[in-house]
């Protein structure tokens, strides 16, 4: 990814934290093969605008050929139909897209799964629930993800905070289990969305010898990080435009380098 101006922050005791600014970003085009799982879905991304303009980000900082596949409640029609709008009285594909042939072999029964291209992500969706051990492990076990997003948000479901994390922590364990069975996948990297604190310190149990952990998961606690940041801004107004500029789409970013 390439940014228009990069600040080394080392001479400043910084080690390791880079400072990218601007808008304009190219995507390499090595053959790096990123496959991507996400459990789960948002309410907001009911409206197909904001659900693209989130797969517009990804396409943005994603290398060419990245796989992302959607597990979730919804339908193989209802997925279909956010990528396409009305044209003239007539369903379209929305600009940019492509349907794209995709089938796969489960349990040697083959399976139609919709699939759609930009030219730089390829979104795929199966319907199931993730926490289920019968419709997470056939996908894990043929694609072979690098990288899981798991949320504990459900299409059509209301649930509590502490029921989310729990559906959390499930298909944490579940994936963990997969570990230990696939050496194919044990190099997963999984990132947690929670909506408590205390969720990340029951998930930090040590695993098995027999799993190899390339790193722990991530959990990220979205609540709690907007509740900070209006905070810092209720006590001093000019933080609301640094906010503003690092959490939207656009502008600057700060990246951490290992």
């Amino acid at each position: 990814v390439k940014f228009k101006k990069t600040i080394d922050t080392s001479e400043a005791g910084l080690e390791g934290v880079v400072l990218k600014s601007g808008v304009e970003r190219s995507v390499s085009s090595a053959p790096i093969q990123s496959r991507i799982l996400v459990c789960g879905w948002r309410e907001e991304w009911e409206d197909p605008q904001l659900f693209h303009d989130r797969i517009a980000d990804m396409t943005a900082i994603t290398p060419v050929g990245t796989e992302m596949m959607f597990l979730n409640l919804l339908t193989e029609s209802e997925f279909t139909a956010i990528f396409y709008h009305s044209v003239e009285g007539r369903e379209a594909l929305r600009p940019g897209w492509k349907k794209v042939p995709y089938k796969v072999s489960v349990k040697d029964v083959i399976v139609d799964m919709p699939a759609f291209s930009n030219g730089t992500i390829t979104l795929r969706h199966s319907e199931g629930d993730a926490a289920s051990a019968a419709h997470l492990e056939p996908l894990v076990s043929v694609h072979k993800f690098n990288t899981a997003i798991v949320l504990g948000t459900q299409k059509d479901v209301e649930l509590t905070s502490r029921t989310r994390d729990s559906r959390v922590l499930a298909v944490l364990l579940l994936l963990r289990h997969l570990k230990s069975k696939d050496r194919g996948i044990e190099g997963m990297h999984i990132v947690g969305e929670i909506a408590e604190d205390e969720t990340s310190a029951l998930a930090a149990l040590p695993a098995p010898k027999s799993i190899h952990l390339a790193s722990p998961p991530d959990f990220v606690n979205a609540n709690s990080l907007v509740a900070r940041c209006v905070a810092q801004v209720l006590a001093c107004p000019d933080m609301d435009a640094i906010w503003t500029e690092l959490l939207s789409s656009n502008g600057s970013e700060i990246y951490i380098k290992p």
